[in-house]
């Protein structure tokens, strides 16, 4: 679902997998078989579980009616398709890369307002 899932855009060697369970918060339902595998949670936000290993691999756990799985996949169909929204996504990225960030939630953070504007003009098309 990340920036690697997107032919053509600049990303970081990370992937980022949707994994869709019915009760995110129910993690004992699914964080300890991840973790026998090397993943360890390391974010946990209300209905959003974000997991990660080493190598690098970053698995996101959400219910499948969440609107960020709808938005996962708009913003990555969208910047498949649009040469132009593709190219600031990778202009924002790029210079927020060159700032220190104390937590991985604050750099997502920093990107909020140009993904919302690459969504919106994803949902007018």
């Amino acid at each position: 679902i990340g920036s690697t899932s997107v032919p053509g855009l600049a990303g970081k060697p990370v992937i980022d997998i949707l994994c869709l369970v019915t009760t995110p918060d129910h993690e004992v339902l699914y964080v300890p078989a991840l973790e026998e595998v090397g993943y360890r949670l390391r974010a946990r936000l209300p209905g959003h579980r974000m997991l990660q290993r080493p190598d690098p691999v970053n698995v996101h756990v959400l219910a499948p009616e969440d609107q960020q799985v709808r938005d996962y996949r708009d913003l990555r169909r969208h910047l498949s398709e649009d040469a132009d929204d593709r190219a600031l996504y990778a202009a924002t990225k790029r210079h927020l890369a060159q700032q220190e960030w104390p937590d991985m939630i604050d750099y997502s953070a920093a990107k909020t307002e140009v993904l919302s504007a690459i969504l919106r003009r994803s949902r007018e098309r």
